[in-house]
């Protein structure tokens, strides 16, 4: 059973245009209504993975209303908190021709100190239930921030695996809790321009801080690991990308799959990153189907790169 925590779900108002012809007035646009944000990604991702799962989030107002309506319709199980504010909402415009996707975002409304004291409750419950539990995505604000790290003690306590793929400046307090599984982007761990020599080195670091496995993405370029020190390397399979939203959730669920499958590591982040770029050659987010998630894995390459072995002092 895994556990996925939205903090900042949004409710997507997407509308489809064939072309864009870059008129002042777009008519003829298809709409549709869908539940966004990185763990309702993720949950979205298990889900055509078989993998048994339940969204945690927080729901307010008329788009709550709608957001759990398209959860409902999906399939995907979740449970709520409700609040006062409205959750926000976002009006995503894609144009199929030129393979581009613009959003437009509503404010965000921080959940009250009560609904978040709830939401706590609710997830120390659901951890009792969990192998695995990921705290995804960004958190609207400091104190909502505390359900991760709270999070991650809990599951510690249970012994059940943390998985963080979170970002902002709570990012650095929840790393020195030592969740059992870390990722991120380059951008959010501030390897933006990072020669390799640098990137190892940060792995390394996490590594220090008793973080498991250690896991960076950028994009279309290597994706690095570290798994209990040692560390790979590897470059994902060339793919036209459609749409890359949502691929980092879909590596995510691929990892997680590993998990719950007992894969060797290796096979794991090939499977995941397999995942991952199915999921940037369609439109769908995270709607990557079993028979197709592990299609690029056997002609992706894991290189260990770094130390070779870790050292043990006798």
């Amino acid at each position: 059973m895994v556990i996925t925590v939205t903090l900042n779900p949004i409710l997507e108002h997407r509308y489809t245009y064939s072309a864009h012809d870059n008129a002042p007035l777009l008519r003829g646009g298809i709409y549709k209504r869908a539940a966004g944000g990185k763990g309702i990604n993720v949950s979205r991702q298990l889900k055509e993975l078989g993998i048994k799962n339940t969204a945690l989030i927080f729901t307010g107002g008329e788009s709550g209303r709608l957001l759990k309506s398209c959860l409902t319709d999906e399939g995907i199980n979740f449970t709520s908190v409700q609040t006062a504010g409205e959750t926000r909402s976002a009006s995503v415009i894609e144009f199929r021709d030129t393979c581009k996707v613009q959003s437009f975002f509503s404010e965000n409304v921080p959940p009250a100190g009560n609904e978040i004291s709830e939401f706590i409750k609710r997830l120390e419950k659901l951890i009792t239930m969990a192998d695995v539990v990921i705290f995804s995505g960004s958190a609207p604000d400091t104190a909502s921030a505390e359900i991760i790290k709270k999070g991650i003690e809990l599951c510690a306590q249970a012994d059940k695996i943390s998985f963080i793929d979170t970002y902002g400046p709570h990012l650095e307090d929840c790393i020195k809790l030592a969740p059992v599984i870390v990722h991120n982007n380059f951008d959010e761990a501030g390897l933006k321009n990072a020669g390799e020599p640098q990137i190892i080195e940060y792995l390394k670091k996490m590594n220090d801080s008793g973080v498991k496995i250690s896991l960076l993405t950028n994009g279309e370029k290597e994706v690095y690991a570290s798994n209990f020190g040692f560390i790979y390397k590897i470059q994902p399979p060339a793919v036209k990308t459609v749409d890359a939203t949502g691929c980092g959730d879909a590596f995510c669920a691929g990892i997680i799959n590993g998990v719950q499958n007992s894969f060797v590591f290796k096979d794991s982040l090939k499977y995941a990153v397999s995942v991952a770029a199915s999921n940037a050659g369609m439109w769908e987010v995270c709607k990557v189907s079993a028979d197709k998630a592990g299609r690029y894995a056997e002609q992706i390459e894991v290189v260990s790169i770094g130390d070779k072995m870790n050292l043990l002092n006798v």
